[in-house]
């Protein structure tokens, strides 16, 4: 993968003070793109500080020269540590990701040298406690406000549940859909609605709100225009196994689903009853449907992704593409305008896959698969930045940027190894939705992403402009 940093670090040699009691300094030479090169020096304690705090935020990491069960006194030594940390910081310069990160800014003083590289961090706007695990959201921008679906994973409770809740009456919620306002950035729970089952999935489109469960069980609410608290739903059995994804076609008014039993279920919504199904290989865990290309995109359990025309009076089969990794698949996202497919496998591999243009799914085929931090479970697609945002086991948010397949920051979203169930970018803003299994539902401001090569290029001119001024001054004084 190419190198699309901005800085070159290297260590060039070392210094001993004998009058600080033998203490040894690495010096560090700091180069970033078009802006003079600066030296620091700099104890191994430092540079060990920092492997530690990057160790817990980013993965496939060089390796760090460790420690030894003496001090280094020999020119020979030091010189043996020397050349290993040029190494270590030669490769972790190359990454964007770790050149951006807040730790790695202060100690290399980019922001005192180079402070237009200095990346503003994303901060949080919102901030609130959500006792059931959030599985799944909608973000409905007209109104400013967010579907939410959870449920409840403790099993305790769930015991309890069993033991309490009777037929049409529910003394201990296990799944519920709420409604959140996120006016003035805000996240103001406006109702909710409570389930037996827990729940999986949503899809909201045009008044229809439906939700999947655990047992097989969508609901059907219908919402007036302005989001008010619905009325009594529609229940189907719809599955045999729990529903992993829901997706309401306004135009025809079907239901399409996904399930563990492994089927593509399409449902007629004014008569709850099934229209077509398609039994496919495995669990099916993530769900995609494109309007403009009639084509729904299904993962499944094995790393599998599968493609089905919707444009027919009966779903017809299109192909299957097999990831590089055999790894569940646990959410797709699509580029459209690019024809690219983004599926997320559970290893923390993101496979992606080349769909073409409308019409020419068939010829799909593998492009790249991009290793990101650590294992993955959420992945969320922003169209505007050409961004991916990825939710991952041990409470990171890694953006990646789509026209170089590279990590261009990561963010501590959440405690460390709290696994992140949710990210969602909210369309044409600059905020994003996450929750993590400590309970914390965030909501996110992120930066206006700096475009490097403007820097680069901009940096470039005023430097050949500066040597322009430096000849022009210098023939001045020839011809004096």
């Amino acid at each position: 993968m190419q190198n699309h940093s901005f800085c070159k670090l290297s260590v060039p040699t070392f210094k001993q003070y004998e009058q600080f009691q033998g203490v040894t300094l690495y010096c560090i030479d700091v180069q970033v793109i078009g802006v003079t090169a600066w030296r620091l020096e700099l104890r191994y304690s430092d540079l060990f500080d920092l492997n530690t705090i990057l160790k817990a935020q980013f993965q496939k990491l060089p390796k760090f020269p460790g420690k030894t069960l003496s001090k280094l006194t020999t020119s020979e030594e030091l010189e043996k540590r020397r050349i290993k940390l040029n190494s270590y910081l030669s490769a972790i310069s190359e990454r964007l990701d770790i050149v951006t990160c807040p730790v790695f800014c202060e100690l290399f003083e980019i922001s005192k040298y180079a402070p237009k590289y200095v990346f503003e961090q994303p901060k949080i706007i919102n901030c609130q406690q959500h006792a059931q695990t959030i599985k799944n959201c909608q973000y409905i921008k007209e109104q400013e406000a967010l579907l939410v679906v959870s449920s409840q994973t403790e099993g305790y409770k769930q015991l309890m549940a069993f033991m309490q809740n009777k037929e049409n009456s529910i003394s201990e919620a296990l799944g519920q859909v709420e409604l959140f306002s996120l006016k003035d950035n805000q996240m103001v729970l406006k109702w909710s609605q409570i389930f037996e089952n827990q729940a999986q999935c949503l899809h909201y489109s045009e008044g229809a709100l439906i939700i999947g469960l655990e047992k097989g069980k969508i609901i059907v609410y219908q919402l007036d225009q302005d989001l008010n608290a619905p009325q009594l739903p529609s229940t189907y059995q719809m599955h045999k196994m729990r529903v992993n994804g829901v997706f309401y076609h306004k135009l025809k008014k079907v239901i399409y689903s996904i399930s563990q039993d492994g089927t593509f279920v399409v449902t007629q919504r004014d008569y709850l009853k099934h229209k077509d199904q398609l039994l496919l290989k495995g669990e099916l865990t993530a769900l995609l449907v494109c309007d403009y290309r009639e084509v729904a995109f299904i993962g499944n359990s094995k790393g599998s992704v599968f493609m089905l025309d919707l444009n027919k009076e009966s779903v017809q089969y299109l192909k299957r593409i097999d990831c590089q990794v055999s790894s569940k698949i646990v959410d797709i996202a699509i580029n459209n305008q690019q024809g690219f497919l983004f599926a997320a496998c559970e290893s923390g591999q993101l496979q992606v896959l080349d769909i073409g243009s409308f019409g020419r799914e068939s010829n799909s085929k593998p492009k790249v698969c991009i290793a990101t931090n650590y294992q993955t479970k959420k992945i969320s697609y922003c169209q505007q930045r050409h961004h991916l945002y990825i939710g991952d086991t041990i409470g990171n948010v890694t953006v990646i940027s789509e026209q170089t397949g590279c990590p261009i920051y990561s963010v501590r979203a959440h405690e460390l190894d709290v696994i992140i169930t949710l990210v969602y970018y909210l369309e044409e803003t600059n905020k994003v939705i996450t929750y993590g299994k400590d309970q914390m539902f965030k909501m996110w401001e992120f930066p206006t992403w700096i475009n490097l090569n403007e820097i680069k290029h901009q940096e470039l001119v005023e430097q050949t402009i500066n040597q322009i001024k430096t000849i022009q001054n210098q023939l001045a004084i020839i011809r004096r």
